[in-house]
């Protein structure tokens, strides 16, 4: 699925549309810098998981920021600083990522998409393409 995004305030149907339409418990979201991927996982997890949108920050060198909702533990990752991919055996990637029940949220995973193939896990992606006067962002 395609979307147009010209203002924020468009994000919140495109929000609502993943959600129900999401299978995997885990989401790939690509991007060049600036694209939008930690302002698109912002709104995802106020819109769908009430979380307070200033407490949602990008895990670019902590490697993963931790949220719990009730039942449900969102992990949301970022690996642009990754330099030694076997760093991310040693922060339990594949047992975040093995539970059904956790929502994993991926900023490049580009760095990881072996493991996540060699594991055989199951995932979405979403693409975020900035152009000069919208952003299109694919889903699948």
């Amino acid at each position: 699925m395609r979307f147009i995004v010209k203002n924020i305030n468009d994000l919140k149907k495109i929000i609502f549309y993943i959600n129900n339409k999401k299978k995997y418990n885990i989401i790939n979201f690509y991007g060049c810098f600036g694209s939008g991927k930690t302002t698109l996982i912002k709104y995802f997890l106020y819109y769908i998981h009430k979380i307070n949108i200033n407490t949602v920050t990008s895990p670019a060198y902590t490697i993963v920021n931790e949220y719990k909702k009730m039942f449900t533990y969102i992990y949301h990752f970022d690996f642009y600083s990754i330099k030694d991919i076997s760093d991310i055996y040693y922060i339990g990637f594949i047992e975040y990522i093995s539970s059904s029940s956790n929502l994993c949220l991926i900023e490049w995973p580009q760095k990881i998409e072996n493991i996540l193939n060699k594991y055989s896990f199951k995932y979405h992606t979403i693409k975020i393409y900035q152009k000069k006067k919208y952003r299109l962002i694919t889903f699948k």
